[in-house]
C-alpha cells in the first residue's frame, strides 16, 4: 500500500495522520471511560465489564448475549463510513477553514445516528430512527452551504 502512495505526499500524509489519530484515540477513549466510571460509580469496574462484554459480543465467545448475533458484521459495515469521515476530516483541515471543520464535525453525529438506525447497517441491533436526525442534518448542511 505504501508503494501506491509514492509521488502523492498529500495522500500519504492524510493516511498516516488518520492512522496515528485512531491509534491515539484508543488509549484515550479507554482512559476517559475508566475515569468517568470511577467518578460515577466510585470504581472503574463497570467500564471494564462493558469493554469485556463488548469484546465477547464482537468475537461471539463466552456467554455473550443473544443480541450479539451479527455484532461483528455490523461493526465492520460501520467501519467504512467511519473511515471515510476520518479521512475527509484531515482533508478539510488541510484545505478548508476551521468553521467548515466544526460544521462537518457537527454533521457526523446525526449521520452516525442515522446509519446506526438502518437495518442494512446494523441488522437487528439497530436503534430507532428519530425525525430529529434528518432535521439536524438539514440544518448543518444549510450551514455548510452558506
Amino acid at each position: 500500500a505504501e508503494g501506491s502512495l509514492r509521488g502523492r505526499p498529500h495522500i500519504s500524509w492524510v493516511c498516516k495522520a488518520t492512522l496515528f489519530t485512531q491509534l491515539l484515540g484508543l488509549p484515550l477513549n479507554l482512559c476517559t471511560a475508566l475515569l468517568l466510571a470511577w467518578v460515577q460509580a466510585g470504581t472503574p469496574a463497570a467500564a471494564l465489564r462493558d469493554y469485556a462484554g463488548g469484546a465477547a459480543c464482537l468475537m461471539g465467545v463466552g456467554g455473550s448475549s443473544p443480541r450479539c448475533g451479527g455484532a461483528l458484521a455490523a461493526a465492520l459495515r460501520f467501519m467504512v463510513p467511519g473511515s471515510l469521515y476520518t479521512l475527509s476530516e484531515f482533508q478539510v483541515l488541510q484545505r478548508a477553514s476551521a468553521t467548515t471543520y466544526f460544521l462537518l464535525a457537527a454533521l457526523q453525529l446525526p449521520i452516525q445516528d442515522t446509519l446506526l438506525s438502518l437495518p442494512a447497517v446494523m441488522g437487528d441491533l439497530r436503534s430507532t430512527f428519530q425525525p430529529s436526525f434528518a432535521a439536524s442534518i438539514a440544518v448543518v448542511a444549510a450551514g455548510l452551504a452558506v
